[in-house]
């Protein structure tokens, strides 16, 4: 049998299409389908699968491909049967167009529970054959079919999610079919992930296709700009930490239009997801932060106008989120924008800055020669008051010292070291610093974390020895620890509920991991040479499909020591094989699980048995609320496997 070609199938796909045409095909299989796990890829062939093979039919199947070779018989048998030389095979043809219901229902419950690309690409090409397939496969906001991406995530690249999605959204191009705009939203999610700027101008083209306008656009209603937003700065964070050149002009260009030699006419970010600032304040700051770190100057500057314009001085919430820009230009290195932008909110609030003492992060601004310098001539009043009263408790919380009620003379306060049991339970009479720079409260494991939040960060070399010396100073020391693990409350629920009695410390202690390919001498505060091994810095990146990923699935650490755990309090304590680090990008304290307390590991794949995943998320257990440095992060992925190998992450 002569295959027919190119022109001839064209054709008769487009007559029977519009024709009820024959159900045999379907029927073939529909009792299969009723029997197939809903997690199971189906065994019948694809529309896709069948026209390829009627189309090659002369030469032989792919050796190697299994799935090819299982189907050749069925394809075979049923072109044999249905496709008689004297006509057009109306099964075929049937098939492509998908009619019976119940087929459907069957691919889209399959849809629910699919977690890697090629089932996904199954189910898609069976159900998504005309307009009722197009519906199921969108439905509730496209909620089923993010979730399947979603799951996909564990085993497949963000860029190989993102090529299947295009593929999706092609092909209801393709055959003519409703495009929602929740897919739009889910196509410009993925291109955030890989910050890939083809993929957003495809994506805004469609956007605009849709009749999306700044009056009136189609992602207005039910749709969430700020996952896009907070995406986009997260991947945009992450590649400026892991290199600070990374050229950020492109993606500037293709979002804001910025930078381009002729600036073309076409929808761009700020159009698609920016509605009025004095409704939707929190997107118009994440969009000014996202300008600060792709070092725009004209959209930024125009945005900030508009944004000003919507201010309110009364609204601590707007207040934070105008500060939240100040902070991102800082930490940018734009300190000057960052003063000039702080003058801006002054003069807008009767030259103050209303609620800055209450500003998470504080510390960043006032550490910031330009800003630090600019802040005290912008604000007045109990603002100014607060900022003080800010200022002394973090230089006091990093002395290890904090002010208390003198119980012996009530009308007086004294400062009392931090841990309850010092020996500097109270010194009216001893000074607070010596001679020669140390503190009162010096030894105590308290002052760790607000040094960690202070310096923990950095990538400076002199920032992070500061840490590494106060670890030197405190090895042995040890504080009590509570986990959150992804900050999955169902997820943290059942951990407690399996775990009534489990506890954690914290083992202070500089590097206990060294890998072997950078073994260590004993390190002391008086090394002179200081590299990314020496300071205990180490990555972990996430394997899919046997490549270390970059980007939010990275993790840039600095170790503090090791994790020991004891299931009861009558229990002795045990190595976890879990070491305590900081996350250096996002601000705040991780555990993560290399397979030993202590020791020397090989560059590679961390073991796969961590008994509480392969990253939990910890706090000291005296600090139950504190908060990380980055107050837009994303729980990092428990799951794993990472890859474990030496941080070059430092200036």
């Amino acid at each position: 049998m002569r295959a027919p070609s190119g022109r001839v199938l064209s054709g008769l796909m487009r007559q029977t299409l519009n024709r009820s045409g024959l159900k045999a095909l379907t029927r073939n299989y529909s009792t299969h389908n009723l029997n197939l796990c809903s997690d199971a890829q189906s065994d019948e062939p694809t529309a896709a699968e069948i026209l390829r093979f009627a189309l090659t039919s002369s030469k032989n199947p792919d050796a190697g491909n299994e799935r090819h070779t299982s189907l050749r018989k069925p394809i075979t048998e049923l072109l044999d049967s249905e496709w008689q030389s004297s006509s057009p095979p109306p099964a075929l043809w049937n098939a492509l167009k998908g009619v019976d219901v119940l087929f459907k229902s069957t691919e889209r419950r399959r849809l629910q529970s699919v977690a890697d690309l090629a089932s996904l690409r199954n189910v898609i090409h069976k159900l998504v054959v005309d307009d009722g397939g197009a519906d199921r496969l969108q439905q509730r906001e496209c909620k089923v079919l993010g979730n399947a991406l979603k799951r996909c995530q564990r085993d497949e690249t963000y860029i190989e999610i993102l090529a299947t999605l295009s593929d999706i959204i092609a092909r209801l191009q393709r055959l003519e079919l409703p495009i929602s705009s929740q897919i739009v939203e889910l196509g410009m999610y993925h291109a955030a992930l890989n910050l890939l700027p083809s993929a957003f101008r495809r994506f805004l083209q469609l956007y605009e296709k849709l009749g999306g306008s700044k009056d009136s656009s189609p992602l207005s209603k039910k749709t969430s700009p700020r996952r896009i937003l907070q995406t986009l700065l997260h991947e945009v964070d992450s590649a400026l930490f892991e290199d600070p050149s990374y050229n950020t002009a492109a993606l500037l260009a293709e979002i804001t239009g910025e930078g381009e030699h002729e600036r073309e006419k076409r929808p761009r970010l700020a159009d698609c997801l920016l509605r009025d600032p004095h409704q939707e304040h929190e997107n118009w700051a994440l969009y000014l932060c996202l300008l600060s770190k792709l070092q725009s100057v004209e959209a930024l500057d125009t945005t900030w106008t508009k944004f000003m314009n919507a201010f309110d001085p009364n609204n601590q919430k707007f207040c934070h989120q105008a500060y939240s820009v100040i902070l991102s230009l800082t930490q940018a290195r734009r300190s000057d924008t960052a003063a000039k932008f702080l003058e801006d909110i002054s003069m807008r609030s009767e030259d103050t800055l209303p609620y800055i003492g209450d500003l998470q992060s504080i510390h960043v601004l006032l550490d910031d020669p330009i800003v630090g310098e600019a802040l005290p001539d912008l604000v007045q009043g109990d603002h100014y008051e607060k900022l003080l009263e800010v200022r002394m408790e973090d230089m006091e919380e990093r002395l290890g010292i904090q002010w208390q009620d003198n119980q012996a003379i009530r009308a007086h306060k004294s400062h009392v070291s931090t841990a309850p049991d010092s020996a500097w339970s109270s010194f009216l009479d001893q000074p607070l610093l010596t001679i020669d720079g140390d503190s009162a409260g010096y030894d105590e494991p308290a002052r760790l974390y607000p040094n960690l939040q202070a310096y923990g960060c950095s990538r400076q070399i002199s920032d992070l020895r500061q840490l590494i010396d106060m670890l030197i100073d405190q090895t042995g020391n040890e504080q009590e620890i509570t986990t959150h693990l992804n900050f999955d409350p169902d997820l943290l629920a059942s951990f407690h509920s399996e775990f009534p009695t489990l506890q954690l410390r914290w083992c202070v202690e500089h590097s206990p991991i060294e890998f072997s390919d950078y073994l260590l001498a004993a390190t002391t505060k008086e090394s002179k040479k200081w590299s990314p091994a020496s300071l205990g810095l180490i990555r972990a990146r996430a394997i899919v499909n046997g490549v270390p990923q970059k980007g939010t699935r990275a993790l840039h650490l600095v170790q503090l020591g090791s994790l020991d755990l004891r299931y009861g309090p009558d229990e002795r304590w045990q190595p976890s094989g879990y070491i305590v680090a900081w996350d250096r990008q996002y601000g705040e304290m991780v555990a993560l699980f290399v397979g030993k307390n202590y020791g020397v590991v090989d560059r590679g794949a961390a073991p796969s048995d961590a008994p509480f995943g392969a990253v939990m998320h910890i706090r000291p257990s005296d600090m139950p609320n504190a908060l990380p440095l980055s107050p837009n992060r994303i729980p990092r992925v428990s799951d794993g496997p990472y890859y474990l190998d030496v941080d070059p992450s430092v200036n």
